[in-house]
């Protein structure tokens, strides 16, 4: 009992105590797609709904996206052979968070395309692979046989998964374009995330009334 209330505690403590890393965190939600026919479910979001969204809101400063499940990489040519698990998100992720690395950048609007070879890196992942070395902005590292160019790190409080997640669930590194492996069109597959912010002004209630509003055309047109 002890142990599980412990481990109940230090989530509630990671996730709603403990004031989140990012600039004005109360304009931030989280977007999900739901089905009326399965009452409360939430899903994930199909690619095709996304796009939509971003278009047609008018509540939101930002939107951005980014993939449900880790991808798993395997290194080689940096010491020991490992296998690391890799996020993708869209460049608009890091700005909306008001996310700024401490080494090198986050991602570019052009870089949300297909085969794209740049990468983030987690902070943990850099000071335990790297030592923590500055000069590894522009480093060629070989993941999966192809090779990566890295142009940023990411801060150490950062870690989006952070609270609650086991070790096999964690983020070494971030890469653009999380419709790499899907096409725009997709409007079945629910294998992304969305996150806003709210405008000045926009409250929640607002927000969810013209997303419901925007949910109903997109229901009746596809």
């Amino acid at each position: 009992g002890i142990g599980a209330n412990t481990a109940i505690f230090s989530v509630v403590n990671a996730v709603l105590l403990r004031p989140l890393p990012y600039r004005d965190p109360g304009r931030l939600v989280e977007i999900f797609e739901k089905n009326p026919k399965q009452g409360v479910h939430l899903d994930g979001v199909a690619p095709a709904n996304f796009l939509d969204w971003q278009q047609q809101n008018h509540v939101f400063v930002n939107m951005a996206i980014f993939s449900v499940w880790s991808e798993e990489f395997y290194l080689a040519g940096v010491g020991q052979p490992e296998e690391l698990q890799g996020r993708r998100v869209s460049a608009s992720f890091f700005p909306l968070l008001g996310l700024q690395p401490i080494l090198g950048r986050t991602f570019l609007p052009e870089e949300d395309r297909p085969g794209q070879r740049v990468i983030v890196l987690t902070y943990t992942f850099w000071q335990r692979r790297f030592g923590s070395d500055r000069n590894v902005l522009g480093r060629q590292i070989t993941l999966n046989g192809e090779s990566y160019t890295v142009i940023g790190v990411m801060p150490k409080e950062f870690g989006l998964f952070a609270a609650g997640y086991s070790e096999e669930q964690r983020e070494d590194l971030w890469l653009p374009n999380p419709f790499e492996n899907f096409a725009p069109n997709e409007r079945d597959v629910k294998a992304l995330e969305a996150i806003a912010r709210l405008k000045p002004g926009v409250s929640l209630a607002q927000a969810r009334a013209e997303m419901d509003t925007i949910a109903g055309r997109l229901e009746q047109a596809y």
